[in-house]
């Protein structure tokens, strides 16, 4: 009889430790991710492949990867990543729409689970929640997390990487964590050059962040990403000095970075305008940063410093930036504004 009573007890004590784990984040989390595939599967038969994807679909058609390499990438203008994969990755399957999309938003859901790992750390569960569902309902993130080309998986990546730093951090330096970033630095270089330029501003960062006595294993995650990235050097000096894709593209305008808001929360231009307003506030207002200033700061510059690099190479050098490449960036400069009297402060804490 007391065995009984206890196994009962154990599975009391078990159903209430898996509702406890699942009225916590988890749930909020699988509500978004249904809503996510919900939207992204809704009429998925009238999104057609892109003129872009045809494009790289094209530049596939060559017997060997050496003439790969040489005519349909180097011309380009993009790190070689994505058209490799593709062209392993079509032989396979084929060439149909839902053949060539699938691993991509596969990617851009999975960017949604880092993106609310992340958000949840830095500034609590209703900040997470609330960001996570504004990126799995934007069109511009939708349309850039559906097409088969390097904006989901550099989105993916770039958000990983900064989630496996922070668990290098916390963890104590784990040799898992460290090959996870170097992993996931060296897929961002070969995916975009902005997602390269977001994950080099990651672990440059991450030097300041970084506890002092893990510092020297850290400087590993340079040594080893910059190891995995020689063999495409030469593709980026080559496409280097084609100077970009000015040939269609006009310089900026400051009016990029409002577009760029608007358009990012689906044309809501009071939202966009109170978000300006709140990044202007976080670099005037320091009170508002006190508790918090570490991960406001980071992810305010994990989200601006791609945007004004751009701007300068495009007007000193050759015309890069636009709404395209500043999506890496999207969830960050959403992080970094986040209000923090959106919640009240029983709210703040990450929740486990």
């Amino acid at each position: 009889r007391c065995a009984k009573v206890n196994s009962k007890n154990q599975n009391i004590y078990i159903r209430q430790a898996l509702m406890i784990k699942l009225s916590n984040r988890n749930i909020i989390l699988i509500l978004i991710l249904l809503v996510a595939v919900g939207l992204r599967l809704y009429r998925a038969d009238d999104f057609m492949l892109g003129n872009d994807e045809h494009s790289a679909l094209v530049r596939l058609q060559h017997n060997n990867i050496g003439d790969l390499i040489e005519y349909g990438i180097k011309p380009d203008g993009h790190p070689a990543g994505v058209q490799l994969f593709l062209y392993g990755w079509t032989n396979l399957v084929g060439t149909s729409t839902w053949a060539v999309r699938v691993p991509f938003i596969l990617l851009g859901l999975l960017s949604l689970v880092y993106t609310f790992l992340l958000s949840n750390k830095w500034f609590g569960l209703t900040v997470a929640a609330l960001i996570t569902s504004l990126l799995a309902t934007s069109s511009y993130i939708f349309l850039h997390q559906m097409a088969a080309r390097p904006y989901a998986a550099g989105i993916c990546f770039v958000l990983a990487l900064a989630w496996y730093q922070e668990q290098f951090f916390d963890k104590g330096g784990r040799w898992r964590d460290l090959l996870l970033i170097i992993l996931f630095t060296s897929l961002s270089a070969y995916t975009h050059y902005f997602a390269a330029l977001e994950a080099f501003l990651i672990l440059a960062l991450g030097i300041f962040r970084c506890p002092a006595s893990l510092r020297k294993k850290l400087a590993l995650a340079w040594l080893g990403s910059a190891l995995l990235y020689l063999p495409h050097l030469s593709i980026f000096f080559t496409q280097i000095q084609t100077g970009g894709i000015g040939g269609w593209l006009a310089p900026p305008q400051f009016s990029l970075l409002s577009d760029w808001f608007q358009i990012g929360l689906n044309g809501w231009l009071p939202i966009s305008i109170v978000l300006l307003m709140i990044l202007a506030f976080r670099f005037f207002a320091r009170s508002i940063l006190h508790e918090r200033k570490g991960p406001i700061l980071y992810a305010l510059a994990l989200g601006l410093v791609p945007f004004i690099a751009g701007f300068i190479y495009s007007h000193l050098r050759s015309p890069v930036l636009h709404l395209n490449s500043l999506v890496f960036a999207f969830p960050f400069i959403l992080a970094g504004a986040n209000v923090k009297f959106w919640c009240a402060h029983k709210w703040a804490a990450p929740v486990q």
